[in-house]
């Protein structure tokens, strides 16, 4: 056999109580769950955010439960499916109130006693990239993250992709900006202490690509534990088999390294 096209460009190796505000739509365990022990556990938050979690086994989830994790889909303020309010309590709030319900998720997870509260990883794209990237500036209860395709510096993003984005927030960025940096992962690099993999389409127009290299360079130079991995012109998610296979393997490669 020929060797494998390199189908993608590394930027890095690494340098150094339930609110019922949220929904739970799929925990996933694997086959082989016995009763009373502890997982390594992962919170997958979806992407839209305006969607919700089918009830089946998306590829993400049954590669990630077949490793052995409980695998949690939150159905946090702004999915669809739960009525007006519940959908409309996202706007101005994704880095307070989803953040909130994604991460209470987490606790349930744990208190339920599926969760091994030492072997915590987040993962998510898209919008579920944002809030992996923004939950690793909140907390370090996590041991692992995977950031796909994230949001990471909201004013930029709202004139740069290439659907209006005032569903997320209307205001204008140049009146008034701390507003927009107040959810803006790129803000508080310095306080990321869990170890983070972003990957990126070069080509993706809904999240731009700077603004996983703009995160990527800044906790690069501060010493922090990233890597990079981009998609030569791969839109939103990748579309090249050997490029899916690519993010399949730096997922798992990501969580078995670090999540131990």
């Amino acid at each position: 056999m020929g060797r494998r096209r390199r189908c993608h460009r590394l930027w890095s190796c690494c340098l150094a109580g339930l609110s019922r505000r949220f929904h739970l739509r799929n925990a996933i365990h694997g086959l082989n769950r016995v009763e009373g022990r502890k997982y390594p556990f992962l919170v997958l938050p979806h992407g839209g955010p305006e969607a919700n979690d089918e009830l089946s086994l998306d590829q993400f989830s049954r590669m990630i439960a077949g490793l052995g994790y409980v695998v949690l889909q939150p159905e946090y303020r702004g999915s669809t499916g739960y009525g007006a309010d519940f959908l409309a309590a996202i706007y101005q709030h994704f880095g307070d109130r989803a953040y909130e319900d994604v991460d209470s998720a987490t606790d349930e997870a744990i208190s339920q006693g599926w969760a091994d509260p030492n072997r915590l990883a987040i993962f998510g794209w898209s919008a579920g990239g944002f809030m992996t990237s923004w939950t690793v500036t909140q907390t370090s209860r996590y041991k692992a993250a995977i950031e796909g395709a994230g949001i990471t510096d909201w004013a930029p993003f709202l004139w740069t992709s290439d659907i209006q984005q005032t569903d997320y927030d209307a205001r204008w960025t140049d009146e008034n900006p701390q507003v927009f940096r107040k959810f803006s992962a790129v803000a508080f690099a310095n306080k990321v202490t869990t170890p983070l993999l972003i990957l990126h389409g070069e080509a993706d127009q809904r999240v731009p690509t700077f603004q996983g290299i703009e995160f990527f360079q800044i906790l690069a130079a501060r010493g922090k534990t990233v890597r990079m991995v981009t998609y030569p012109g791969s839109p939103h998610f990748p579309v090249l088999w050997d490029q899916r296979l690519s993010v399949m393997e730096e997922v798992t490669g990501w969580l078995e390294r670090y999540n131990k």
